[in-house]
């Protein structure tokens, strides 16, 4: 299980942290919240198919209530502004900026 709610959603310069890896490691079960909604509570669950098909409808969930149109549009808006403006690249980058400030001390 990958829990991606503090460090998920582009922070590290990748969508998931657990992209970082590497290789063929690939989590069952990942989680994600925070930063998925820009602010506005919203959590995420995805997980293999094969696991999914023996959850029914309303075993499983997050702290954040779901069905919020506002919520998944702010999911959906900060998605498409992490696409289009390159925030992945930019974390990356301000990631080697901040380990080059650090390599002095």
């Amino acid at each position: 299980i990958a829990d991606e709610v503090q460090s998920g959603v582009g922070r590290t310069g990748k969508m998931f942290s657990v992209e970082h890896i590497g290789g063929d490691a690939k989590p069952d079960i990942l989680i994600m919240a925070k930063g998925l909604g820009s602010g506005l509570p919203i959590s995420g669950i995805a997980a293999r198919r094969e696991l999914m098909e023996h959850w029914q409808p309303g075993s499983h969930g997050g702290t954040y209530g779901g069905g919020s149109a506002i919520a998944s549009a702010a999911a959906r808006a900060t998605l498409q502004v992490i696409r289009d403006e390159n925030l992945l690249d930019n974390a990356t980058q301000r990631g080697h900026q901040l380990l080059q400030g650090f390599q002095p001390l």
